[in-house]
């Protein structure tokens, strides 16, 4: 992050523009933490849920083996 803002700093020269462009620059990584995190947790949720209906596939198969026993 450090690089991109000293690259802002030397490619813009105007005040004006020089906020703006970092407020952007600000925004531009916030938005992509926020997607970062989205992502995590649909991941997360995923394999969450393959675990959970695995189990429950596996208690299903293990009380049809137990009761036909």
């Amino acid at each position: 992050m450090s690089i991109l803002y000293a690259v802002l700093f030397f490619l813009v020269f105007d005040s004006k523009k020089l906020v703006l462009s970092k407020i952007l620059i600000q925004k531009y990584f916030f938005r992509s933490r926020i997607l970062t995190f989205q992502y995590t947790l649909i991941v997360r949720l995923y394999s969450s849920s393959r675990l959970l209906r695995s189990s429950q596939l596996f208690r299903t198969n293990l009380r049809i083996y137990l009761n036909n026993k």
